[in-house]
């Protein structure tokens, strides 16, 4: 049995990652850091060395139909960025706060 702590980490942890499969074998564990979303101020030539490196770690991945699966299985909304299942992923924005309006009255 599970102890829960007091502020409900686990139970958030739990929730986030219960439909996440158990991918036994798969060629990018410890290489988080290939699979991250690109970001703004990361240099081109970086970003796409980096890139390149996970898509073609994923191509030798063992668990790579079960990774593609998953996250086919998942709504586009709740899909991670980054390298995943050899494809790049954008990282995406959600909706964020409404634009003011101008005050147009002189």
């Amino acid at each position: 049995m599970s102890r829960l702590d007091a502020d409900g980490t686990f139970q958030l942890l739990a929730r986030v990652l219960a439909d996440t499969p158990r991918l036994d074998g798969a060629a990018c564990a410890g290489r988080g850091d290939l699979f991250d979303p690109i970001e703004p101020d990361e240099a081109p030539d970086d970003a796409e060395y980096r890139t390149t490196a996970a898509a073609r770690l994923c191509r030798t991945c063992p668990a790579l139909v079960d990774c593609a699966q998953w996250v086919d299985s998942l709504p586009a909304a709740r899909r991670p960025a980054g390298t995943i299942a050899g494809r790049r992923a954008p990282r995406t924005r959600g909706p964020g706060r409404p634009k003011k309006k101008e005050n147009t009255a002189a």
